[in-house]
């Protein structure tokens, strides 16, 4: 007798198109995304057009227009995708740290630390493209900072616990120490420091954090 539920294949006859078109769709959308992390890291490159990037990626132009809206919906998917991947470089550094003081000190030299010359200029090209998009966007800009800043703020708030930071808002100082380095990386990206009268190497700028996060 049957009792009413569905055959489980019947599941998969829906289900299992649906999702190899969602895998079809991710697949196409990083082969973009790669192909613009690739034209950024040439040297001299200060741009790029979605001409070029569905050039480099392989991928129709039709495809590149079903997956995103335009250029600048595009540019806010290359920025969380960098973003993302050097997050995940950084939770590998600190993982099996205990002491949430030295986690935040890594967090945070890990994210000013000097940008090797084969990057340098992929993330100068990102960092314009930040400042651009943050004045059209500041929502979606806001939503890209979230994940970093609730990495300082768990480190924060666990040094708070333990008596190491002072007693305070976490989200407020977690707040505070992502804009001061969030500036200062993309001030040395642009260039708009001289580094050799503002000599704020990574552990200066931590020690500052460190007096600042003090009982």
């Amino acid at each position: 007798m049957a009792d009413g539920s569905p055959a489980r294949w019947h599941e998969r006859a829906v289900t299992s198109p649906v999702e190899s078109a969602r895998q079809r769709a991710l697949s196409q959308s990083l082969r973009f995304v790669e192909a613009a992390l690739e034209l950024l890291s040439e040297p001299d490159r200060t741009d790029l057009t979605v001409t070029e990037v569905v050039e480099r990626s392989g991928v129709s132009l039709r495809t590149f227009y079903q997956r995103f809206d335009g250029k600048d919906e595009f540019m806010l998917a290359v920025l969380e995708e960098s973003l993302r991947r050097g997050r995940e470089i950084r939770a590998a550094e600190i993982d099996g740290v205990d002491d949430p003081a030295e986690r935040l000190r890594d967090a945070i030299t890990g994210i000013l630390a000097p940008v090797p010359r084969a990057a340098r200029a992929r993330r100068a090209a990102l960092a314009r493209e930040h400042v651009r998009l943050a004045q059209l966007y500041p929502a979606e800009i806001q939503q890209l900072a979230e994940p970093a800043v609730e990495v300082f703020e768990r480190e924060i708030a666990r040094g708070i616990e333990r008596g190491i930071f002072r007693d305070s808002d976490p989200r407020q100082l977690a707040l505070m120490v992502f804009h001061l380095t969030s500036a200062h990386t993309t001030a040395t990206l642009l260039e708009t420091v001289d580094p050799r009268r503002t000599n704020l190497d990574p552990e200066a700028i931590w020690e500052f954090v460190r007096r600042a996060l003090q009982p």
